[in-house]
């Protein structure tokens, strides 16, 4: 075995086992088999650690080690024996954690490879006549080329059965998503949809985080458990507008603290009632599309996820590739959340800042093409909505736009495109009903 590969494998192992990053299984554990790895020790160590991991077993050094002599698994072999010595130096020789699936595809490439190598040098029968020893190097390419895929392909049959239980499942439910506390919007899009991926955009000030927490706490008051990555705000500060939401005291004063004892009464009071909201923050800024990933997981196995709420995604970091342009990393970020969304059977929600452009424009409104910095935004969401306030803008003032908001429906894969008035009160930051407007022609109001 080359060196090389036998120090990648040991870096593998070493994040995975490494129990100051618990989520470093999840990056790999569909990557690779435990017979992809080529030192028999390491086949067995990772079988171990996955086998742990979906018995939610803890994983760290000691555990590695008592579930080793449990199972007895280096016996028969001529190696090291594996004890807490050993698996400590595996994470003591990690030498790089960010590109760890990018050395998982390496050790899945390298197997392959050997799989062919065996094939020309003789992994078949050598009594089969050439014909029939073609015929069976070929079965061996195939079962080969069939881990590149997995096999999710359906059939018709089955499509309609499934069709027709979710037509029925729908059906008894009444209501398909996760309601958004808002009774026109829910009337176009259905709610929150597992598998969807939505967008929230907007220019600066609008309110699209507090109209994003809104969505948040009417999610955690129907018990779906709803997780907010917060790049732009520390905790407290989506703690403070939710506790401002809850008992109607200006956010300003909540925030500051500035209250009178009667507001800290009833503070005390949205407290007490919001304790068991299962809303979970995460607030840890420097982050990228793999780091999101790890945090939902960890979060749905740990408390179950419903609902996944970004803010913002322009601050999410690229993955470091080199020679990739911003444009290319937000594209990538976007097709991430879009396959998560899709993976994890949950809606995700993600803001956007827009870009520039609507304030060139007359009435200032917000269009598909102010999505900043990528066209696969559009492209990669299922539903994409635009918050705009004329007030900002000092226009309408007379009709009394310092109380209004648009929420602008720009594409619906799935529903009628529209304009939806809201309420808003600035101070505390609450959205509410009012009116619903189709909109006749895509994009023109």
């Amino acid at each position: 075995m080359q060196k090389i590969f036998n120090d990648i494998e040991k870096n593998i192992l070493g994040c995975c086992i490494d129990h100051l990053q618990p989520d470093n299984i999840l990056r790999v554990k569909d990557i690779l088999n435990a017979d992809m790895f080529e030192n028999p020790i390491h086949t067995q160590l990772y079988s171990l650690v996955l086998d742990m991991f979906n018995k939610a077993i803890p994983i760290d050094i000691l555990t590695v080690s008592v579930e080793c002599h449990k199972r007895n698994l280096i016996e028969g072999y001529e190696y090291e024996e594996i004890n807490p010595a050993y698996i400590s130096r595996l994470i003591d020789g990690i030498h790089e954690v960010s590109n760890l699936e990018f050395y998982a595809t390496i050790i899945r490439q390298e197997y392959l490879r050997r799989k062919l190598v065996e094939i020309k040098t003789g992994g078949t029968d050598g009594n089969l006549d050439p014909v029939a020893e073609a015929f069976e190097t070929k079965a061996i390419l195939d079962k080969i080329l069939e881990l590149k895929v997995d096999d999710d392909w359906i059939d018709f049959t089955s499509l309609m059965i499934k069709s027709h239980d979710y037509i029925h499942e729908n059906k008894n439910k009444g209501f398909i998503g996760i309601r958004t506390g808002f009774s026109n919007l829910d009337k176009n899009i259905q709610g929150f949809q597992k598998s969807k991926f939505y967008i929230l955009g907007a220019r600066p000030s609008m309110g699209k985080t507090a109209l994003a927490t809104s969505f948040a706490l009417q999610a955690g008051y129907a018990g779906k458990k709803t997780g907010i990555i917060s790049l732009e705000s520390p905790d407290v500060a989506i703690g403070s507008r939710i506790l401002s939401l809850i008992s109607k005291i200006e956010f300003s004063k909540v925030n500051s603290g500035d209250m009178n004892p009667q507001e800290y009464i009833e503070i005390n009071e949205a407290m007490t009632k919001s304790d068991s909201i299962p809303i979970y923050l995460s607030d840890q800024a420097d982050v990228n599309i793999t780091d999101i990933r790890a945090k939902a997981k960890k979060l749905h196995r740990r408390e179950g996820l419903d609902f996944l709420i970004i803010d913002y995604i322009q601050l999410i970091g690229g993955d470091g590739t080199k020679n990739d342009n911003r444009d290319r990393e937000i594209g990538k970020i976007s097709r991430g959340l879009k396959m998560m969304a899709m993976e994890m059977n949950i809606p995700i929600l993600a803001l956007c800042q827009l870009s520039r452009k609507s304030e060139d424009r007359t009435d200032k409104k917000p269009r598909l093409a102010d999505l900043r910095e990528s066209g696969n935004l559009e492209q990669d969401a299922d539903l994409v909505m635009m918050l705009h306030r004329d007030f900002k803008y000092g226009l309408n003032l007379e009709n009394g736009s310092e109380n209004e908001a648009d929420l602008i429906i720009e594409k619906n894969k799935e529903g009628e495109c529209c304009l939806i008035k809201l309420g808003f009160d600035g101070k505390t930051m609450r959205f509410y009903d009012q009116q619903f407007e189709l909109i006749d022609n895509y994009g023109k109001f």
